[in-house]
C-alpha cells in the first residue's frame, strides 16, 4: 500500500458504485467520486439519475459530460499506479511503435514509463529531454519521489487539449491555458494560480463550516441529552404512572378484601341462629302434623267410648302444639342486613408539561407569554398540591346495618414505620448484558450472593467489591445454609453446591425453594403442597403435606415465596390470593396474613419479613400475628424483587441491576 493509500484511505480513493479504485474519476453533487465508466453505465440504466449510496442523495445528470473530473484524485491514482508492482506496465514509446517492452523506470519530468533501452539510451540524449530526471520503478515505490512527481504533474485543457492550464482567469474564475489567454479569455485580466490562490475564500469558507460544525456538534450535544432526560423522564413516568395506579388498585382490592371478610364475619351468628330456629320449627312442626294425623284417624276409625277416653290426653297435645305455633308465628325472626355505603373522590391525574426556560429568559418575553408562563406555573402548583393531598385516596367503604352497627377493618395498616439506614448500594458491572438481579441471600455479615437471572451468573459479593461468580443457566432464585448454597432453576430444579460453589446434588421439582437464616441447618422445597426439608444433608429428608384446619390438602393457585424458621414453622405466599400462609412445623395451618406478597425472608429471631413490590415497602411480622410493622423503601428503591437479612440485622434488597443495603434497628418493633 503507497503512502497516499494510508494517508487518504481506500475508501476514499474507491469508487462509490463499483467500491474498486476510481479510474477516470468523476465528481458528482454530494462530492463523492465515480468512475466514468461506472457513471455512465448507472446512467444507461437509471435514465438521468445517480443515487449516491453513501449519502443516499439522487443527483440528476443527463450526461456525465456534465460533472468535473477530479483531476486532484486522478493525478494520485496515476502516482499510485506508477508505484504498485511494475509488472503489466509497459514502455511509453515502444508502444508508439507497437512493440510491448516492460517498463523498468519512469521519468520524473514528463511521467513516461521507459523499458531499459530507453532509459539507457533513448531518453536523455535528446535536446528535449536531456535533462529530464529518470529514476527506477523500484526507487519510485519507496516513496521518495512524490513531491517532485507531484509537482511536475499538469492538468490539461479542457478547450485545448494539446496545452496544460498554467493561468487563472479572474474574470471568469476558471483556470486557462497558454491558448486561452489569446483566444477565449484574450482581453480578461490573467494572473497566475499562486496569485490566485491568494484571492480566492476557499480557506475563509472552511473556517466558516467549521465553526457551523462545531456549533452543531454542540447543538447536537444537547439535543442527545435532551432525548436523554426524554427517555429517562419517560421511564420514571411510567414507573410513576405504574406504580400510583397499582397502588391504587391494591388499595381498592384491599378494601374488597376488607369488607367482603366483614360481611362474612357480620352474617355469620344471625345465619347460625336462623339456622337454628329453622331446625327447632321443622322439629315442632313435625311434631304437630304427626299429632293432626293421629287425632283425624282416631276420629274416622275410632269407637264413641276409645275417642271420649282419650280425648283429655289428645286436647292437651293439641293446645301444647297451638301454643308453640303460636309462639313462633309472632316472634321475630328477622336479621340486620348491612348496605354499602360508599364515599368515592375520584383521582386525577395529569400529565404537566413545564417549559425550562431560566429566570432571566423568562424575563425577556413579551407580556402576553409571560401571563401564559404564570398560568402554567399556577396549574402545575395546583396539581402538586391536588397529588399531595391525595396521595392515598382511594375508597372509602363501611358496612352498615339495618340496626346502625358500624363495621370497618383496615388491612393496609402495619404498625408503625421503621426508619433504616442505607448503607451502601453496589451496582453489578463488567458483563455482557445489563444485569437483571432475581435474588439475593446473606452467606454471612459481610457477603452475600446475587442471582443475576439476565446473564445467568451467580455472583459473590462483598460489602466493598464483587467477588467471584459462577455461570449457572436459567438460574431465579438463591438461599444460603449452614451448609450449602442452593440455587432454584427456571426449570425447576435446585442446584445444591458447598459453601465454596462445587457441584453436590440436584433436586427435581421444586416450584417454591424455602429463604432461611444463614445459620439455618434447613434445606426446604416444595412440590405442588409436598414440603421437603433437608437437614444438613441430601440424604436427610422430612416430608409433609400442607393442610388446613379441617385436615384437607391446601391446593395452592401460584406458590412463589417462602420462608422457614428455625422453630420448623414456615410461610408461604400465594401471589394469587394475595395473604402468606402460615404453617406451624406440622404443615397445618395456622392462619393467614393479608398482603400484597413478594418475597419472604427470616432473621434470626424467627421475625418473617415480606416485600411488597407495588408499595415499595417491607412488611414485618411475626409467627402467632401479635407484631406488623413497616420499612419503607423510599426514596432509595423501588419494586423491590428480593430480601434477605443477615444476622447483625442488615437488610439487603434486590430491585432492577443494583442491591442496596441497609442496617435496621430492631428495637423500633412494636407488638399490637
Amino acid at each position: 500500500m503507497s503512502a497516499f493509500e494510508k494517508e487518504l484511505g481506500e475508501d476514499f480513493l474507491s469508487c462509490v458504485l463499483c467500491r474498486k479504485l476510481l479510474r477516470d474519476p468523476r465528481l458528482l453533487p454530494c462530492l463523492h467520486s465515480v468512475c466514468t465508466s461506472c457513471a455512465n453505465s448507472r446512467l444507461r440504466k437509471s435514465g438521468e439519475c445517480i443515487s449516491c449510496p453513501i449519502c443516499e442523495d439522487v443527483e440528476v445528470i443527463s450526461s456525465i459530460e456534465n460533472t468535473f473530473l477530479n483531476h486532484w484524485l486522478k493525478n494520485v491514482i496515476d502516482i499510485i499506479d506508477i508505484t504498485q508492482n511494475s509488472k503489466g506496465k509497459f514502455c511509453s514509446f515502444c508502444k508508439l511503435k507497437g512493440r510491448k517492452q516492460e517498463a523498468v523506470a519512469t521519468c520524473l519530468t514528463c511521467l513516461e514509463l521507459l523499458c531499459k533501452t530507453c532509459w539507457e539510451s533513448r531518453h536523455t540524449f535528446t535536446t528535449l529531454t536531456k535533462d529530464h530526471h529518470v529514476v527506477s520503478i523500484e526507487e519510485v515505490q519507496t516513496g521518495r519521489y512524490h513531491s517532485e512527481i507531484r509537482s511536475n504533474q499538469k492538468i490539461h485543457c479542457s478547450d485545448h487539449n494539446n496545452e496544460y492550464y498554467k493561468f487563472f482567469c479572474k474574470t471568469c474564475d476558471v483556470p486557462i491555458c497558454r491558448d486561452c489567454t489569446v483566444l477565449q479569455h484574450r482581453s480578461h485580466a490573467h494572473i497566475s494560480s499562486k496569485d490566485a490562490l491568494k484571492h480566492i475564500e476557499l480557506q475563509k469558507e472552511i473556517e466558516r463550516v467549521e465553526k457551523g460544525i462545531f456549533h452543531l456538534k454542540i447543538l447536537q450535544s444537547k439535543l442527545d441529552k435532551q432525548s436523554k432526560d426524554s427517555e429517562n423522564c419517560e421511564e420514571n413516568l411510567r414507573i410513576q404512572i405504574e406504580t400510583t395506579c397499582n397502588s391504587m388498585i391494591n388499595k381498592i382490592s384491599a378494601q374488597r378484601r376488607s369488607l367482603e371478610r366483614s360481611l362474612t364475619q357480620s352474617l355469620k351468628n344471625p345465619k347460625e341462629k336462623i339456622k337454628m330456629k329453622t331446625e327447632i320449627m321443622q322439629k315442632k312442626n313435625r311434631l304437630a302434623e304427626r299429632t293432626i294425623s293421629f287425632c283425624k284417624c282416631l276420629l274416622k276409625n275410632g269407637t264413641d267410648f276409645e275417642i271420649l277416653s282419650m280425648q283429655s290426653l289428645i286436647v292437651n297435645k293439641l293446645k301444647q302444639s297451638s301454643v308453640i305455633i303460636e309462639k313462633f308465628s309472632t316472634s321475630d325472626h328477622r336479621i340486620a342486613i348491612p348496605q354499602l355505603s360508599t364515599n368515592w373522590r375520584e383521582p386525577e391525574l395529569k400529565l404537566v408539561f413545564e417549559n425550562e426556560l431560566n429566570d432571566s429568559e423568562k424575563e425577556n418575553l413579551p407580556t402576553e407569554t409571560k401571563d401564559v408562563y404564570k398560568q402554567a406555573e399556577d396549574k402545575v402548583s395546583k396539581v402538586d398540591m391536588f397529588l399531595n393531598e391525595n396521595a392515598d385516596v382511594g375508597i372509602q367503604c363501611n358496612l352498615i346495618g339495618h340496626n346502625g352497627f358500624q363495621i370497618n377493618e383496615d388491612v393496609t395498616s402495619y404498625g408503625v414505620v421503621i426508619e433504616c439506614s442505607l448503607i451502601t448500594n453496589r451496582s453489578l458491572s463488567n458483563i455482557c448484558q445489563r444485569p437483571k438481579i432475581s435474588s439475593v441471600s446473606w452467606k454471612d455479615n459481610d457477603s452475600f450472593i446475587v442471582v443475576d437471572q439476565c446473564n445467568n451468573t451467580l455472583h459473590s459479593c462483598s460489602m466493598e467489591f464483587s467477588g467471584k461468580s459462577v455461570e449457572l443457566d436459567n438460574c431465579v432464585d438463591s438461599t444460603v445454609t449452614s451448609w450449602c448454597i442452593a440455587i432454584r432453576k427456571g426449570s425447576a430444579e435446585v442446584v445444591v453446591l458447598s459453601l465454596k460453589f462445587k457441584h453436590k446434588h440436584c433436586i427435581p421439582n421444586v416450584s417454591v425453594m424455602f429463604a432461611n437464616s444463614t445459620q439455618s441447618i434447613n434445606l426446604a422445597c416444595m412440590s405442588k403442597s409436598i414440603i421437603s426439608i433437608y437437614s444438613g444433608d441430601i440424604g436427610n429428608v422430612r416430608r409433609m403435606t400442607c393442610t388446613d384446619n379441617q385436615g384437607e390438602t391446601i391446593q395452592f393457585r401460584q406458590a412463589r415465596f417462602g420462608c422457614i424458621l428455625s422453630t420448623g414453622e414456615f410461610a408461604l405466599s400465594d401471589i394469587n390470593k394475595d395473604f402468606v400462609y402460615m404453617f406451624d412445623k406440622n404443615a397445618r395451618l395456622f392462619r393467614k396474613e393479608f398482603c400484597f406478597p413478594g418475597s419472604i425472608t427470616p432473621d434470626k429471631d424467627d421475625l418473617i419479613y415480606i416485600a411488597d413490590f407495588y408499595e415499595h415497602r417491607v412488611i414485618v411480622t411475626n409467627f402467632e400475628g401479635s407484631l406488623r410493622n413497616t420499612i419503607s423503601l423510599l426514596p432509595h428503591v423501588s419494586h423491590p424483587r428480593s430480601i434477605s437479612i443477615s444476622s447483625d440485622h442488615k437488610l439487603a434488597v434486590a430491585f432492577e441491576n443494583s442491591v442496596s443495603l441497609f442496617q435496621l434497628d430492631v428495637r423500633q418493633f412494636s407488638i399490637r
